[in-house]
């Protein structure tokens, strides 16, 4: 008997979510800690919708929909669907994807849907395919196996930096002494990611405030900004996995356009680099859009190709 029910919050019933993404994809280290975490940042600014398909009383699968907190537009939801491997091919994803659906539509106006999978999961892109949803855009996924990172080999990167006067600083000395780091830092992220090539939407530095504030998945000592004449030209970050202490992702680089060509982002990249292998961490993972010229400084230091993260859309009338 497979029912669905709604998600209620508590940290065994977030585990049971990770459990089931670690059984997807054994090689991304998942907590439900992470989920919980996301959770109360997306509050910040949208409810998330989340339910549970359960059978002889274990969560096997669960589908979640919440407003796409990246290209922000009123309706526009990010859903994602997962069954543990065990039960997948019996149409219980298909199940809790049309529950969920129906359940939000009766609460929100839903016009487009976004979903994301991976191109090592032909069943996950099935689903997608013949529900309507349309490839929308790839992004390159890597990951550096830190022993083996020689940063001998890449200081010329630092060194160059240092000999043009450009001082790379964490945001914790940056927030320590300067009152009026968050303008600085919003002003940063808001130029850089306009050239995006799928920039997210606009925050005004109040609502980016809000949703900083609520980040739990923030940490100013793995977040580094490249200043040139004190002016603050790149930065880039990392996160901490919740389940693997040495698993670290990038979260997000980028460089001011009147600043490019000039080193900055592989600077930072070593800089970050240089941070994990300090704290002796032993991955770091990142994604890219192929035209981005980060993928290629990241294949420079290292960072080896792992299976393309997908993102497709569907129009929902």
């Amino acid at each position: 008997m497979f029912s669905i029910e709604e998600f209620r919050a508590s940290p065994e019933a977030y585990q049971q979510l990770a459990d089931i993404e670690t059984a997807i994809w054994p090689d991304t280290p998942r907590a439900g800690a992470e989920t919980a975490r996301a959770d109360r940042s997306h509050a910040s600014h949208a409810p998330v919708y989340r339910w549970v398909g359960r059978r002889r009383g274990a969560t096997v699968g669960f589908v979640a929909f919440e407003l796409d907190a990246w290209q922000r537009a009123q309706g526009r939801f990010h859903c994602f669907a997962a069954v543990h491997p065990d039960f997948q091919g019996q149409g219980l994803g298909r199940q809790l994807y049309r529950f969920g659906l129906r359940q939000v539509r009766q609460r929100e106006g839903v016009s487009e849907l976004v979903c994301d999978t991976r191109a090592d999961t032909p069943r996950g892109i099935r689903f997608l395919e013949d529900r309507g949803f349309r490839l929308h855009k790839t992004t390159c996924q890597t990951q550096l196996r830190v022993a083996d990172c020689d940063l001998a080999v890449h200081a010329h990167w630092s060194r160059r930096l240092r000999e043009a006067g450009v001082r790379i600083a964490t945001m914790a000395t940056l927030q320590a002494a300067r009152p009026d780091w968050f303008a600085e830092y919003h002003a940063l992220l808001r130029d850089f990611q306009a050239d995006m090539v799928f920039p997210p939407t606009p925050l005004s530095q109040a609502d980016h405030w809000r949703e900083h504030a609520a980040d739990d998945a923030y940490d100013p000592a793995l977040s580094f900004v490249a200043l040139v004449n004190e002016e603050w030209a790149a930065y880039t970050s990392l996160k901490r996995s919740l389940a693997d202490p040495g698993f670290y992702w990038t979260r997000l680089t980028g460089t001011r356009r009147a600043f490019r060509r000039q080193g900055l982002a592989a600077g930072l990249k070593y800089a970050a680099i240089e941070a994990v292998q300090a704290l002796g961490g032993h991955a770091i993972r990142t994604d890219n859009h192929p035209r981005n010229p980060m993928y290629r400084i990241n294949v420079q230091f290292g960072f080896a190709a792992l299976p393309d993260l997908l993102s497709y859309v569907r129009t929902v009338s």
